[in-house]
């Protein structure tokens, strides 16, 4: 995500000093359906931190099997960063 397009929003990002501010700023950038895909591939990344099966990441979140997939691919070929992120914050949901 190297791009100079990315910056823009990389800097936004950055710029976010509390929660509520975060929560206001995802609000108005993304709808509701967004946010909570964005929240069910962060509760997947959890679950497959947690080396919770498949199953029941599904039940837990309602994702299908292929979203869950490129989850775990991002685990594994993806650059750290969900992981780093998902790591720190732990079962802190």
């Amino acid at each position: 995500m190297n791009k100079p397009e990315a910056k823009v929003l990389v800097k936004a990002l950055l710029a976010i000093k509390s929660e509520d501010e975060c929560q206001a700023f995802l609000a108005d950038l993304f709808s509701a359906k967004e946010l909570n895909s964005l929240e069910t591939r962060v509760k997947i990344a959890l679950g497959l931190s947690q080396e919770k099966k498949y199953t029941e990441i599904t039940l837990d979140t309602g994702a299908s099997t292929a979203t869950i997939s490129k989850i775990k691919e991002s685990f594994t070929y993806g650059q750290d960063g969900l992981k780093k992120i998902i790591d720190r914050i732990g079962d802190g949901r």
